[in-house]
């Protein structure tokens, strides 16, 4: 062969090698690129995150998992419409019961509680376990006023094992709405067996307790707020306590929260 031809078909060669040795360090799997976003996730850079999970998604549009991680990481940047759009395709690809509860959630927080419900609902319909859910879409009823219908939802939660002191805590407050007033006391005080030294807890509670006439049990537990640095406590304290001249709260105006 022609040495020429030969230097000329090596030169060629050599370019290809190159070439190919260049392209596989420059290209990774669809899997690569969501393992790197994942990475910055759990850094909390966000938006370097978004750039690696659209880099998976261009190599595999197809996968859902992707969209539902993006989607994630534009509702911790509070971009929720982008966060919902993500949520809608990883929804089309997978039909998950976490995508629509994180859709339920960036719908909650892009100000359509009633959108919000109807995910939670759909995420429940899939897995009828997701406790996250129920307390979810309990919260959000909550909000709406549907009262009969939140404390249904935490009961719920919390029979399938969501036994937290947030779910206790919103109980005990719905169920004081209801005129629950024992009920509400026994929430609370599950509450306080999560946090003992929460002044909110004793605050609330000793409204329910005034409500059931349990006066003297009621200003212990507002001055137990009032140690603990809740603001209002002594105000409320030092009118219709003891040492100030007991009043009958059931029939006064409603305590300040």
């Amino acid at each position: 062969m022609n040495r020429f031809l030969r230097a000329g078909i090596l030169l060629v060669f050599t370019v290809i090698v190159f070439k190919t040795a260049m392209w596989l360090q420059t290209t990774h799997s669809a899997e690569y690129y969501f393992s790197k976003g994942h990475e910055m996730d759990s850094l909390g850079n966000y938006e370097e995150a978004v750039r690696w999970y659209s880099k998976a998604i261009e190599n595999e549009p197809g996968a859902g998992v992707y969209y539902l991680y993006r989607g994630n990481s534009y509702n911790f940047m509070g971009d929720y419409r982008k966060a919902i759009g993500d949520y809608t395709i990883a929804i089309q690809l997978d039909n998950s019961t976490v995508a629509w509860y994180n859709r339920g959630m960036a719908l909650y927080s892009f100000g359509k509680p009633e959108g919000a419900i109807d995910d939670f609902s759909m995420a429940i319909t899939i897995d009828s376990t997701n406790t996250r859910a129920w307390y979810s879409r309990g919260y959000v009823k909550g909000d709406l006023n549907d009262l009969t219908g939140a404390e249904n939802d935490f009961t719920k939660a919390i029979e399938l094992g969501k036994k937290e002191y947030k779910v206790y805590y919103n109980r005990a407050m719905i169920r004081h709405k209801l005129y629950k007033y024992e009920e509400s006391i026994d929430d609370f005080k599950t509450a306080l067996l999560f946090k003992p030294g929460d002044a909110d807890i004793y605050y609330s509670m000793s409204a329910a307790e005034f409500k059931l006439g349990m006066t003297e049990q009621a200003c212990k537990d507002l001055k137990k707020a009032e140690e603990l640095g809740h603001r209002k406590a002594r105000q409320i304290r030092m009118k219709f306590c003891v040492e100030c001249g007991i009043k009958d709260f059931r029939n006064s105006s409603k305590q300040s929260e």
